[in-house]
């Protein structure tokens, strides 16, 4: 458990380091993406820095390109999003119940209780609530990269193929 709590604060570490330089990194939006969009302008930049954000801030823990379930600090997001999706209605439900998790992690809010016994209860990111509102509503409009082990591993453990 200590190992995993110095694991956990280094993260955060990184976390923070990577929140401050993340203004200045490339957006996984593409170009074209934006341009042809049909959002307005102030949403277009919402969903960049929400990108970033979601990037330098949530796969810190939440990595998709992590080698094995083992490496992960916390469940892959794509999974999450699967639990969320499942236990909510629509996108504001969505969003309202897991952006309200995200600011005050508690475990009697939790959804997924099996990740709070194996990594610990998440921290609260270095960002703010409305930063934290715009990642989660990110997350619910857009497919999020899943790590390559992760369709074995859901079939195991939830006995569905995700294909």
């Amino acid at each position: 458990m200590k190992q995993k709590n110095i694991f956990l604060a280094l993260g955060l570490l990184f976390t923070a380091m990577l929140s401050a330089l993340g203004c200045n990194s490339k957006s996984d939006v593409s170009t074209e993406e934006t341009q042809n969009s049909t959002d307005q302008p102030t949403e277009v930049m919402a969903n960049i820095d929400a990108a970033n954000l979601l990037t330098t801030v949530c796969y810190a823990c939440h990595n998709p390109k992590s080698g094995s379930h083992d490496e992960m600090l916390a469940p892959p997001l794509v999974g999450v999003k699967q639990h969320y999706l499942n236990a909510t209605e629509g996108r504001d439900g969505f969003v309202e119940r897991m952006a309200a998790f995200v600011m005050n992690p508690n475990e009697e809010s939790a959804l997924m209780k099996g990740p709070i016994r194996r990594f610990g209860l998440m921290p609260k990111p270095p960002v703010t609530d409305e930063q934290i509102k715009a990642i989660v509503a990110f997350i619910y409009d857009n497919e999020l990269a899943a790590p390559d082990w992760f369709a074995k591993h859901e079939e195991n453990m939830h006995g569905t193929d995700k294909n």
